[in-house]
């Protein structure tokens, strides 16, 4: 019983507390300072930064990738040029001759 009490009490006292000032929240707390132009512009620069940064990543991975794919179309087409531009060996030249006489 005095348990129960007890908990009833701390209760009533939570709610008739006065309410205290509320404080502003610690993120938002720079704007409240005098320099917090400096402060929200160095922000807004970091971001514009990273944003930059964020594009030429992308940019420069879609360029390796179409480079990647260029280079395996021309190795793929050097091996065919190579095959049909061989001289003939020694043999096949003879026999060549010989079908055709």
């Amino acid at each position: 019983r005095l348990a129960r009490d007890l908990l009833a009490k701390l209760a009533v006292e939570r709610y008739i507390r006065p309410a205290r000032r509320q404080r502003p929240p610690a993120e938002n707390f720079a704007v409240h300072l005098p320099c917090c132009e400096v402060y929200q512009r160095l922000q807004a620069d970091v971001g514009q930064a990273a944003r930059a940064l964020s594009a030429g990543s992308r940019e420069l991975k879609s360029c390796a990738r179409a480079r990647m794919e260029e280079l395996k179309q021309l190795s793929a087409e050097l091996v065919w040029f190579q095959r049909h531009t061989q001289a003939p060996s020694p043999e096949a030249r003879r026999a060549r001759s010989t079908s055709t006489a």
